[in-house]
């Protein structure tokens, strides 16, 4: 707030300034000199802060990667790289764009998902191949445990995965008090 020479003197002087109403016991107002305003003559450099890209400002192949990269990672990670608002990049994860579903996107994530799978779903069977009974004979329970446990978690990221809100969904049936004839009031007519 810049306030000029004259309107800093009123209100300094003014007798609902606390200083003032404090030293109304005594006769004089207490007047506060107020200094002559300085001229800042610096120069402010003015930077613009780029803004993360919203909607329909993003380039289609640019929401495929987005959307791709927000599977594996959070949409604040994957934003704060592309210069993208995570908001908009959990709704490219989805197909969403500008509020609305955009098959073409889905698709496009979906395919490009499915792709990755398939690579490395490759590349899990090319190191079974090269895992043999025989170099298998020697090693130990506990290792060939954790080989096989590491092969199953593999599988189970590589699979689509389902809707969990279908598989737990809850019924909840109410039923009705049945109240017993003896409660009531009987009236003899």
């Amino acid at each position: 707030m810049v306030v000029n020479q004259q309107d800093a003197l009123r209100r300094l002087n003014s007798p609902r300034n606390l200083v003032n109403s404090l030293s109304a016991a005594s006769s004089e107002p207490v007047l506060i000199p107020c200094p002559e305003p300085t001229q800042n003559k610096a120069e402010i450099e003015h930077r613009e802060v780029p803004q993360p890209r919203r909607g329909n400002e993003v380039p289609s192949f640019l929401r495929v990667t987005a959307g791709v990269l927000a599977h594996e990672n959070t949409a604040k990670e994957v934003g704060e790289q592309l210069g993208i608002a995570p908001y908009t990049v959990h709704n490219y994860k989805h197909g969403v764009v500008g509020g609305k579903k955009d098959v073409a996107l889905k698709e496009a994530v979906s395919d490009r998902l499915e792709s990755i799978r398939e690579t490395a779903a490759e590349k899990l069977m090319s190191t079974l191949g090269l895992i043999t009974p025989e170099k298998m004979k020697g090693t130990s329970a506990k290792d060939l445990a954790l080989i096989s446990a590491n092969f199953s978690r593999v599988v189970q990221n590589l699979a689509p995965q389902r809707d969990q809100a279908a598989a737990t969904a809850q019924i909840i049936f109410y039923s009705p008090h049945v109240k017993e004839e003896n409660r009531f009031k009987t009236i003899e007519v």
